[in-house]
């Protein structure tokens, strides 16, 4: 071996020459990482720095059997994308596929049972359905029209497999909960700042009307689809919440709970308010006496109050944008006036009506209601400016328009056996916890999106309601097999 020295021209020894050779290569490594990361970053902007995240995190998620389905719920709001094909929810769930995929053929675990219990089968033959109807319709670009449909099916099928038990549900719902903290952050970086690093809607926003709205939007392609999950947030905290023995946690959980109520706040959804009323009727319904007592009080009361304007949804909602608090959204969210909302999702329905009465069978496809649109709206449609954004705005409506009745007719079921599921959770001892949670987090999801088009949110609650009924059939049939007696060995004398 040949004599070393350093640049001083100092001996060096054995060991000093492999540190200094240890270090020169960490400092070449660092040196390319940089490199790289620094023409990503001017290729893809400061998104970028998701990559080597990513690269780490993919060694952990084939390395850990319970890792891969966490990863699918905390991807569920995730819509960012590096342009193109390339988002991180589709390459995540790539990832979460093959690392599961992974872990089975090395046997780090089994091969996840998928099809639970009836609902499993209900669901199979929606999504399968769905294949189908969009290969017959013969549209361009199969893969975009039923990619968003296959990442509901993965968040809802590996649901089915994973959940079991209140200590998967308490997973579950601290990953909801973390993710959510996020967004709230993403929420502060865009009100305090203007900050948008991940783009989207509120980006394309601010390019047209020169910035001076603020509505935010998170990771999500929309705002409404925020205010969705901050309201699937809001109870998880809430039950973390009182779920803990740790007071210090429980008055931490309190506090992100109110940050998340100023977060759902900020993307100035007027559609949600009316999926967080229902959140908090169902709450009071479900939670204690007392509660249940004076959320029957407030509904009569509500129904009286909504009586004085005979019951219709139109006049009252035209009366409320009188409210300073809605003239403040409009005017800070640079949105139309509350009225016009609700007549513009009026014509949509009635849009989306005339195209299932032409298409009962199997729909017009999917993505194709805005080109059916202007034939189909109401006569005396007048707030349709836009007919790019002609869309259902009613989850159900979406998909016997895209998809025909049949479709429909699974989804509904989907709904009520989730509603069922939930409720045996609720009446059972054990799992009431969790029932009430997803009670009112499915009631609530059904409020908002009765008025907006689906979200992934609604496949990931829908798994866990019917997971938590599939549980609840599991602990009543181990409880009803008998206790066999150990055999007794007979002798003789």
């Amino acid at each position: 071996m040949g004599t070393r020295y350093d640049t001083g021209g100092r001996l060096l020894t054995g060991d000093q020459s492999t540190a200094m050779q240890t270090s020169r290569s960490t400092n070449v490594a660092a040196l390319a990482i940089g490199a790289i990361l620094g023409s990503a970053v001017a290729g893809l902007s400061t998104k970028a720095v998701i990559i080597p995240l990513g690269i780490v995190f993919l060694f952990l998620l084939f390395a850990s059997p319970g890792l891969p389905y966490l990863t699918v719920v905390a991807l569920t709001p995730m819509n960012v994308g590096f342009g193109g094909f390339i988002t991180v929810s589709r390459m995540g769930v790539l990832a979460v596929l093959a690392a599961i995929t992974y872990q089975a053929l090395t046997r780090c675990s089994s091969w996840p049972r998928i099809i639970r219990g009836p609902g499993g089968y209900v669901a199979l033959a929606y999504f399968v359905g769905i294949v189908l109807t969009t290969i017959a319709h013969s549209l361009p670009g199969l893969i975009d029209r039923i990619g968003p449909q296959f990442i509901y099916a993965v968040i809802f099928f590996l649901t089915l497999a994973y959940v079991h038990t209140p200590r998967d549900m308490n997973r579950v719902m601290m990953v909801i909960v973390g993710v959510a903290v996020f967004e709230v952050i993403l929420v502060f970086l865009d009100v305090k700042y203007g900050i948008v690093p991940f783009g989207g809607w509120h980006a394309e926003l601010l390019r047209d009307r020169a910035g001076m709205e603020v509505r935010a939007a998170g990771t999500h392609e929309h705002p409404i689809t925020l205010a969705g999950y901050f309201q699937v947030a809001i109870p998880c905290a809430l039950t973390l919440a009182v779920l803990n023995r740790n007071v210090i946690v429980k008055l931490l959980l309190v506090a992100l709970t109110v940050s998340f109520v100023v977060g759902w706040h900020y993307t100035f959804s007027r559609s949600s308010m009316i999926g967080m009323a229902v959140l908090v009727f169902t709450a009071m319904l479900t939670t204690t006496r007392i509660t249940r007592m004076l959320g029957i009080v407030g509904i009569i009361g509500a129904l009286l109050v909504f009586s004085s304007w005979g019951f219709s949804l139109t006049d009252l909602v035209r009366d409320l944008d009188g409210f300073p608090m809605l003239q403040k959204i409009v005017a800070k969210a640079g949105v139309s006036a509350a009225s016009e909302s609700m007549a513009w999702r009026f014509e949509n329905w009635g849009m989306s009506l005339s195209i299932i009465k032409q298409h009962l069978l199997l729909g017009i496809g999917i993505d194709e209601v805005p080109r059916h649109a202007i034939q189909n709206l109401p006569l005396n449609a007048y707030t349709h400016r836009y007919l790019g954004v002609a869309l259902p705005h009613n989850m159900f409506l979406q998909v016997a328009a895209e998809n025909g009745m049949v479709m429909l007719f699974l989804y509904i079921s989907l709904w009520i056996m989730a509603f069922r599921g939930a409720f045996m959770a609720y009446r059972d001892t054990l799992f009431r916890p969790y029932g009430t949670l997803l009670l009112i987090i499915l009631s609530s999801q059904l409020g908002i999106y009765m008025f907006n088009p689906m979200a992934r949110e609604v496949w990931l609650v829908l798994g866990l309601s019917l997971a938590m009924g599939n549980a609840v059939r599991g602990k009543r049939a181990s409880e009803r097999v008998p206790e066999r007696e150990p055999a007794i060995a007979l002798t003789h004398p």
